[in-house]
């Protein structure tokens, strides 16, 4: 049986998954955006919860969730300005990002201290 001329048939099976294959960059992009808003929305009502109550413990989570998600929405730019083309690369990135985390962690609890909330309990 003869095949219609229109028909298409894939002889390389790799181009096909090259139409398929989402890039790393535009995934963890994504990845950025799901961790970093309900991060945000989460950490301003933990804030407003902590100062209520005036609890160090429950400033603490809120300095930890607006540290990600400024790290999740912030990297976004980064990394597309990176834009990493092998794991060593991917990896510097990762480490930068913990480093961004942990001054931005830092921050916030100098800032409350120097509101005078005692942060240490």
């Amino acid at each position: 049986m003869k095949q219609p001329d229109n028909a298409h048939h894939n002889t390389h099976p790799e181009e096909a998954s090259k139409t398929w294959d989402l890039a790393g960059v535009t995934l963890f992009r994504t990845l950025g955006y799901v961790v970093g808003l309900p991060s945000f929305i989460v950490g301003t009502a933990v804030f407003m919860l902590g100062f209520a109550l005036m609890d160090a413990d429950i400033l603490n989570v809120a300095c930890i969730l607006y540290s990600l998600a400024l790290v999740s929405i912030g990297g976004r730019p980064v990394l597309l300005r990176l834009n990493p083309q092998n794991e060593i690369q991917a990896l510097k990135i990762a480490a930068l990002s913990l480093v961004a985390g942990a001054l931005c962690y830092g921050a916030l609890l100098g800032i409350l201290t120097a509101l005078g909330i005692q942060m240490i309990s």
